[in-house]
């Protein structure tokens, strides 16, 4: 028993003292953090800020869809429509527009149908989930109110 510790105790001496396992001993922390950080700077660098300008012939959603930080909200008139889809493609400060049509009988589901988004760059899946969700929950609240 005596020779095993004897024997443990050498080892651990002599890895102990090499170069390499001070070295990394010290530098997988600073590895691990550096890894961290690239990761962390990818995710930042994926965020994206997207102006969308809003058509709402409705007029139900007139000032209800709130701008946030990664998506701003514009509302224009129903008549500018067509020129802002024909110039929407030269426009580099817009990635789209959406059109939401008129309500005709109080037809909510005719509504969410043929409600559209023209974008002029890509807009990540997130944006559109996040600003079709949004539609969907007011749309909701709009059908229970009524």
């Amino acid at each position: 028993m005596n020779n095993i510790f004897l024997i443990t105790k050498r080892e651990f001496l002599t890895q102990v003292k090499k170069k390499s396992f001070i070295i990394l001993t010290l530098l997988a922390p600073v590895l691990l953090v550096a890894f961290g950080s690239v990761i962390g700077l990818m995710f930042k660098a994926n965020e994206s800020h997207s102006v969308i300008e809003v058509v709402d012939k409705s007029g139900i959603f007139t000032n209800q869809l709130k701008s946030s930080d990664q998506l701003k909200y514009i509302y224009v008139a129903a008549a500018d429509e067509k020129s802002k889809i024909n110039n929407l493609k030269g426009n580099e400060s817009l990635d789209g527009i959406l059109i939401l049509p008129a309500l005709k009988n109080q037809n909510f589901d005719d509504l969410q149908k043929n409600t559209r988004l023209v974008i002029n760059s890509k807009i990540g899946f997130d944006t559109k989930q996040k600003m079709f969700l949004i539609l969907r929950m007011l749309l909701r609240r709009k059908k229970s109110s009524n």
